[in-house]
C-alpha cells in the first residue's frame, strides 16, 4: 500500500474529483485538519493505505472539504478540535467517519465526537502505528458500509420485481379463474371435460395463493405483516379451503375426514389461517397416493391444536428440521424444496402467535400440527 497524496484546498476552490484508488477495497480518503502546513504534509505522507489525503488549515474549509470528498478518516490537530467544530463536522459533513485528534494526551470531557486520541507527534513510530491501525479499521468500516448499501439496493430491486410480478400475474389469474368457473357451470359441458376443468380450477386457485404468498412473504420475514386477531370458526375455515379440491380428492379416491366440532373457534388472522390451510391442502394433494386418506382434526387432550395429516410418505427423520426453512433440503434426496409453502406457513403461524410443526403417527405418516395462541372453545365431545 502506497502513501497518500496530499491535496491542498485553497480558500474558495472546490476540490477536483479524486481519482479512484487502484485497490478500492483497501484504501480510503482521509481529511487532515492542521493549521501548520508542514505538520499537515508530514502527517499526510505518513498515512498508509489511503487513496488520497486532503489537507486543510481552517475549520470552514475543513467542513466544505468533508462534504466534497466524504472522508472515512478525519485527523484533527488538537488546537482545532473544538466541540463546536467537531459537532458541525459530524452533523453537516461526515456522520459516519472516524475522527482522530492528535497532538494531545487527552481532550476536554465535553468533546464527545472524538473516536481516538493520539498523543505526541503523529509521525513518530508510535503515532504511525496507531494511525495505521485506525486506517485499517476505517477501511473495514467503509467496506461494511459499501456492502450494506449493495444489500439494500439488491433488496429494493427484489421488492420492485416482486411487486411487478404479483401485479402482472393477478390480472390474468383472475380472468382465468372466472372463465373456468363459467365453463364448469355451462350446460352441455362434456362429461370427460368436467374433471379437467375442476383440476384447472384447483391449480389456478393454488397458483393464486402462491402469488399472494410471494407478496406477503417478505412482510412476514420482516415482521411487517400486522395480524388481525378475529374469532374464527375453525370448521368452516377448513371446509372452505377444502371445497375447491374436493372433486380432485374424490377422483383420486382419497378419503376426506374432518373431525372438528361445529362450535370450535380460534383467535387468528383469517387471511393468514386460510393461506396456511390452503398450502397444507395443496401439500396433501401432491403427496397423498390414490386411495389414500386426508384428515383434519382436534382432540380433547390438546384442544388448542389443529392437526392436518395424510397417508403420503413421511418426511425422512434427518430432513424434518429443514422442511420449514427457506430452501431447506432433505437428507434422503439432497434436493432443495424450491417451494416456499411450508416456510410461509411457519412464519404465518408464528406471526399470529402460534406454532407449526411436523409429526408422524402409525395411522397417518405425515401430520402437520397447528398450535393456536388461544384454546379452541367447544361444547360437544371431542372428536375421536
Amino acid at each position: 500500500m502506497g502513501r497518500g497524496t496530499a491535496l491542498a484546498l485553497p480558500l474558495g476552490m472546490r476540490t477536483a474529483p479524486l481519482a479512484p484508488s487502484s485497490n478500492v477495497e483497501t484504501s480510503i480518503v482521509t481529511l487532515v485538519v492542521d493549521a501548520d502546513p508542514a505538520r499537515g504534509r508530514a502527517l499526510a505522507a505518513a498515512l498508509p493505505g489511503v487513496a488520497a489525503v486532503v489537507h486543510v488549515a481552517e475549520v470552514e474549509r475543513a467542513i466544505a472539504a468533508a462534504r466534497e470528498v466524504g472522508p472515512a478518516l478525519v485527523c484533527v490537530q488538537r488546537d482545532l478540535a473544538s466541540a463546536l467544530f467537531l459537532r458541525r463536522l459530524r452533523d453537516e459533513a461526515c456522520r459516519r467517519a472516524r475522527i482522530v485528534a492528535y497532538g494531545a494526551a487527552e481532550l476536554p470531557a465535553q468533546i464527545d465526537q472524538i473516536d481516538e486520541v493520539v498523543a505526541g507527534p503523529p509521525v513518530d513510530q508510535l503515532g504511525r502505528g496507531r494511525l495505521a491501525r485506525l486506517v485499517e479499521l476505517a477501511v473495514l468500516e467503509q467496506r461494511v458500509e459499501r456492502e450494506e448499501l449493495a444489500i439494500h439496493e439488491l433488496s429494493r430491486a427484489q421488492d420492485d420485481l416482486t411487486r411487478l410480478l404479483v401485479h402482472d400475474l393477478n390480472g390474468p389469474l383472475g380472468v382465468l379463474l372466472t372463465n373456468l368457473e363459467m365453463a364448469r357451470e355451462t350446460d352441455g359441458l362434456p362429461e370427460a371435460a368436467a374433471p379437467l376443468v375442476a383440476d384447472s380450477i384447483t391449480a389456478t386457485l393454488r397458483l393464486s395463493r402462491v402469488v399472494r404468498g410471494i407478496a406477503e412473504l417478505k412482510r412476514l420475514e420482516e415482521r411487517r405483516a400486522e395480524p388481525r386477531a378475529l374469532d374464527v370458526g375453525l370448521l368452516a375455515t377448513v371446509e372452505t379451503m377444502l371445497a375447491p379440491s374436493r372433486d380432485t380428492f374424490a377422483r383420486r379416491g382419497i378419503a376426506l375426514d374432518v373431525a372438528i366440532p361445529a362450535d370450535a373457534r380460534v383467535a387468528a388472522d383469517l387471511d393468514l389461517l386460510r393461506s396456511v390451510l390452503g398450502n397444507l391442502v395443496d401439500n396433501a394433494l401432491r403427496h397423498t397416493p390414490r386411495g389414500g386418506r386426508f384428515r383434519a382434526w382436534t382432540s380433547a387432550d390438546d384442544p388448542n391444536t389443529l392437526r392436518v395429516g395424510n397417508s403420503g410418505p413421511p418426511v425422512p427423520l434427518a430432513g424434518r428440521g429443514s422442511i420449514f426453512e427457506k430452501y431447506g433440503q432433505t437428507a434422503e434426496t439432497g434436493r432443495a424444496h424450491l417451494g416456499l409453502g411450508l416456510y410461509y406457513c411457519r412464519l404465518a403461524m408464528e406471526r399470529i402467535g402460534g406454532r407449526l410443526w411436523y409429526e408422524e403417527s402409525a395411522e397417518l405418516p405425515a401430520v402437520f400440527a397447528l398450535r393456536f395462541p388461544a384454546a379452541i372453545r367447544r361444547s360437544a365431545a371431542a372428536a375421536a
